[in-house]
């Protein structure tokens, strides 16, 4: 229908029905007066609450905060006044807070906080604080004293902030409080401009309720104890001073109403089409414009003008919503660029770092481990001896320590990648014995194995298996004050085509309380402190053990009684080996006459090369660094050049490249092996470990290093395995 017959049909209509809309009129105001009461009532309530909350909250916040604290943790169970003083009473009373307790877990006090004399007559019923603690550990309850004043308790448990849940046992509480005084009244008057009383209360608490005689809203909130039983409550009573105002208002319509409606009814018929016009262009304007601004006027509307500028209004927040969203996505993307940077380059800066700090360990120790090797090969004194093996055990106990923390990085960034090859579990035990079998001898311990007369010859990672039984022995060598060790492996057939191997090392030593029996398998832990003391280690070896068998699909367990020693066992299946084959002999061969370039910015490193070489026979070369190898590489041809990576001028990835691509390729097939404290693998990219033979990690072992140079001078094959 046209919108003029409308005009003209309204007409005819509101002339039949005038009467009833006199009387519609005066109900209508009674009930517009009644509804903004309730708005009124319901935004007054929703307010002061918002008023309470916000009174409370830097309180209840201070009280959280020093309870999901460490140091609280350590004060409660060593109380420290001075502690206490520093940090909790002088920062409580900056929130409010007058008095507080701090409690341990049976609720005995620990330390209090009183404002004056008389603060131990606030101090909370423990009755009380147990019940509500119990309900819920974050509560809140009042008090009223024998003076009438009422307080208000603030509670918390004390726990470590490693427990971000919340979920452990409370290591204690704190409470706090303070009087609901006339200060507190007042900030509660100025902040929801209401007169605000504290009132005892008899039964339950009134309900919020509105005065229509006098225009004014009532609101209470109740204050309740531990037992959730009445103790006053708060009174708020606000004029609403608009509302007789709308009573004039309304009365004043309906007289103007009466006056002037015939006048009202002519003058719509005329004047409609303007108003119906003029919004229709403000309509197209806000769509064409993509701004709501011309039909602002309109949203509120109940007609169809309205409804087309709330559709409009729709459309144009839809249009900015998505254009945020797609902001937002962008701005995302941005920032999980960079914060995928960050941790990339985070990552490698570790990785540098662990890298320059195995260089500078490591070459130290080569030189210790090194010379102590040589001179205890040339028969030394018995006094003599005595001192280089304490010498080197000291070493080797240190390299343990640098080894362990790289391995558990390692470990932690996933760059361990197990092998698969074939290994023979009985001759892998046996060559382990035959390493810790001068330590046991020392110790005065007895040490052997107990190996399974059907033991298979299997696929997997010997030398990551060698770690974990290594960390296993050692661990129960340094632990044993007497009696021995004993080593057993068990296999049993899966399928025909696995094997289960169940490896056992028993010692007689002091034993593992049951309750330390899970956490000495936890990062840097020991069963005890006095264990750290006596015995040393760094509390990583049964951390990288139980994180290598795991990697294997194993799991280390432990069973121990204090004074009885302790059986660590663990299972693995493997697949059985196609065919038994020897094992590789070691190296063997005369290296004299060959010739040898040595490259290292250390000097005690060369002059250890040196010696070590030159009594194999060997015509050895030296070079401080890059550059002087790269000039020596072109006066001679070397049959084995060692080459340390990280050297002032020139490093040794460049100088080998500057060899590889020499004009006359005098040394261009001349293998070169990296001599260097680090994993080439961790330090160097794929590129440009593909520059080297192969490497040789320091601290030198003699028989590594000639096994080496065997293998790449052609007196061993390639595929000689070393242990």
């Amino acid at each position: 229908m046209r919108i003029h017959t409308r005009l003209l049909l309204f007409l005819l209509v509101s002339i039949a029905f005038y009467a009833l809309a006199v009387s519609g009129m005066r109900r209508a105001g009674e009930r517009v007066s009644e509804g903004v009461l309730d708005t009124q009532l319901a935004e007054a309530a929703g307010h002061f609450d918002t008023v309470l909350g916000m009174e409370r909250a830097p309180i209840e916040r201070a009280v959280f905060d020093n309870t999901f604290w460490d140091e609280m943790v350590r004060f409660v169970r060593h109380p420290d006044p001075g502690w206490a003083k520093e940090n909790l009473a002088e920062a409580f009373p900056v929130f409010g807070i007058r008095d507080a307790w701090v409690f341990d877990p049976t609720l005995r006090e620990v330390y209090a906080i009183r404002a004056d004399d008389e603060g131990a007559s606030r101090r909370p019923d423990i009755e009380q604080v147990r019940r509500a603690t119990a309900r819920d550990p974050f509560a809140r309850f009042y008090r009223r004293l024998p003076d009438g004043t009422v307080m208000e308790y603030f509670s918390a448990p004390i726990q470590p902030s490693e427990d971000s849940a919340r979920r452990t046992v409370p290591r204690g509480w704190l409470v706090a409080a303070r009087p609901l005084d006339a200060a507190y009244l007042q900030r509660l008057a100025a902040a929801t401009g209401a007169q605000v009383r504290l009132a005892p209360v008899e039964g339950a608490v009134p309900l919020n309720r509105v005065d229509v005689a006098t225009s004014s809203i009532e609101l209470f909130a109740g204050l309740r104890d531990a037992d959730h039983a009445p103790v006053a409550m708060l009174e708020a009573r606000r004029e609403n001073l608009g509302l007789p105002v709308l009573n004039q208002a309304l009365a004043a319509s309906n007289h103007l109403y009466l006056l002037f409606a015939s006048a009202n009814l002519l003058l719509l018929a005329v004047f409609v089409i303007v108003w119906v016009r003029n919004p229709l262009q403000r309509l197209a304007e806000s769509l064409d414009r993509h701004d709501i601004g011309p039909v602002r006027r309109y949203l509120d509307a109940r007609h169809e003008l309205g409804t087309m500028a709330r559709l409009i209004r729709s459309f144009l927040d839809q249009r900015e919503a998505l254009l945020s969203e797609i902001e937002m996505r962008r701005q995302s993307e941005q920032a999980l660029r960079e914060a995928r940077d960050l941790a990339t380059r985070s990552a490698r800066a570790k990785t540098d770092f662990l890298s320059v700090m195995s260089h500078e360990l490591r070459t130290p120790l080569n030189a210790v481990i090194g010379y102590a090797d040589i001179l205890l090969d040339e028969q030394p004194r018995a006094d003599q001896q005595e001192s280089l093996h304490a010498l080197r055990f000291a070493a080797e106990a240190l390299l343990t320590q640098v080894n362990d923390v790289l391995d558990f990085n390692r470990i932690e960034a996933g760059k361990i990648e197990l092998e698969r090859r074939e290994l023979d579990p009985r001759a892998l035990v046996e060559m382990l014995l035959r390493t810790f079998r001068p330590q046991a001898a020392a110790a005065d311990l007895s040490l052997h194995a107990e190996l399974a007369a059907d033991l298979p010859r299997v696929v997997g990672d010997p030398l990551r298996l060698a770690q974990i039984l290594t960390n296993l022995i050692s661990n129960a060598i340094k632990f044993t004050p007497a009696g021995g060790v004993t080593v057993a492996v068990d296999a049993a057939p899966v399928d025909g085509q696995q094997a289960r191997l169940t490896f056992r090392v028993t010692d007689t030593g002091i034993g593992i309380p049951a309750d330390k029996q899970q956490a000495i398998f936890e990062v840097f832990m020991q069963a005890d402190a006095d264990t750290t003391r006596r015995y040393g280690g760094s509390g990583l070896g049964l951390t990288i053990a139980q994180r290598l068998a795991g990697l294997m699909g194993a799991v280390i367990t432990v069973d121990s009684q204090p004074g009885h020693g302790a059986t660590f066992r663990f299972s693995l299946t493997l697949p059985i080996a196609d065919a038994i084959r020897p094992a590789a002999e070691r190296p063997r061969g005369d290296l004299a006459g060959h010739t040898v370039l040595v490259v290292d910015d250390n000097v005690v490193n060369r002059q250890l090369a040196v010696r070590m070489l030159a009594d194999w026979g060997c015509d050895v070369e030296t070079a401080e660094n890059g550059v002087a190898a790269v000039a020596c590489a072109a006066s001679r041809r070397f049959d084995l050049i060692l080459m340390d990576i990280f050297m002032p001028e020139l490093n040794g990835i460049d100088a080998a490249a500057r060899i590889r691509e020499m004009p006359d390729g005098l040394n261009a097939a001349t293998p070169i092996v990296a001599f260097t404290a680090t994993n080439p693998e961790e330090s160097m990219s794929a590129d440009d470990c593909r520059r080297f033979d192969g490497w040789v990690a320091k601290p030198l072992r003699p028989a590594l290093l000639r096994a080496v140079l065997a293998r790449h001078v052609g007196l061993a094959p390639a595929s000689a395995e070393l242990i």
